[in-house]
């Protein structure tokens, strides 16, 4: 992650970067219901499993 910061030359912007990162992290995460939960889960299990599809038939493209 340093890496990524350090390509700012400008002060400023990194200093902006930086605290806009900060004041996310510091943010309370919002509760999640167990419905709401299974259903996040349902969802990147459904993205998982395409992404393997996708592997498996074009092995030679990056998904990411």
């Amino acid at each position: 992650m340093i890496r990524f910061f350090l390509r700012f030359q400008d002060p400023s912007e990194r200093e902006w970067l930086y605290s806009r990162f900060e004041s996310a992290r510091l943010r309370p995460r919002p509760r999640l219901t167990e419905d709401k939960r299974r259903r996040l889960a349902e969802e990147m299990l459904r993205s998982q499993n395409f992404d393997n599809f996708l592997a498996t038939r074009w092995g030679y493209i990056h998904t990411f």
